[in-house]
């Protein structure tokens, strides 16, 4: 939608009424919107609330949040249902599978177990990728496995941590490379032109080298007004 952008003036006590007309710029008929990594506070490093964050993200337009905490799994379906807005949004359930030696991945989705550690949180301590990477291709839920900020450096990155090749579409690091995931995120919170000198450059390394992934670009936010 465009912005609506009007000067008033309101005297001292004067309640002003200003309908406001919303001029839709793009048709997004038959597409949907969807957002594969959103934090609220159940992240230690975000402290939004769940329902003023799936309030704010179907407000923006999105239509399929997707939760995705560190370490910890929540459904938005559910919060959705309660606001009465499933007429525009389907929210699911997945975690941000969070290493601190290796990267950091989306497990979508991946259903809340409350029996179970961390809301039944896959566990990757003393796991290398491939071995980690299989029993995920292996769950119930058929998860979709992607990379999240794979470039730039940094515990957080994985294609950096495995020192990928963009020549070869292959990791240096033997141990910790594997190419059994199914989508990199190649934006994540930017532009692709932004992006393009690391994450799209190693997705298109990879798909030069044969190797079919998905593309997916996401907020990766943590705060409302911040992002």
């Amino acid at each position: 939608y465009e912005l609506f952008d009007q000067q008033v003036t309101v005297a001292a006590g004067q309640t002003l009424e200003l309908p406001a007309s919303l001029v839709r710029s793009v048709d997004s008929t038959g597409w949907m919107c969807g957002d594969f990594h959103v934090h609220s506070w159940f992240s230690a490093d975000s402290n939004d609330p769940v329902v003023e964050k799936v309030k704010s993200a179907i407000v923006d337009g999105l239509e399929i949040p997707v939760s995705s905490e560190h370490e910890w799994i929540i459904d938005f379906q559910p919060i959705i249902s309660g606001l009465g807005l499933e007429k525009w949004a389907f929210g699911m359930s997945s975690e941000e599978l969070t290493t601190f030696t290796w990267g950091h991945f989306g497990v979508v989705p991946l259903f809340p177990k409350p029996d179970e550690l961390n809301n039944g949180a896959v566990e990757w301590i003393g796991r290398t990728p491939p071995e980690m990477f299989a029993d995920i291709q292996a769950r119930p839920e058929s998860p979709v496995l992607i990379v999240n900020h794979p470039s730039g450096g940094g515990f957080a990155a994985y294609f950096s941590q495995a020192s990928l090749d963009d020549a070869t579409g292959v990791g240096k690091n033997k141990e910790l490379w594997s190419s059994d995931f199914d989508a990199v995120e190649i934006c994540t919170g930017k532009s692709f032109e932004a992006s393009r000198t690391g994450a799209v450059k190693d997705w298109f390394g990879l798909l030069n080298a044969g190797l079919t992934m998905w593309a997916v670009g996401s907020s990766d936010n943590h705060h409302i007004r911040t992002g």
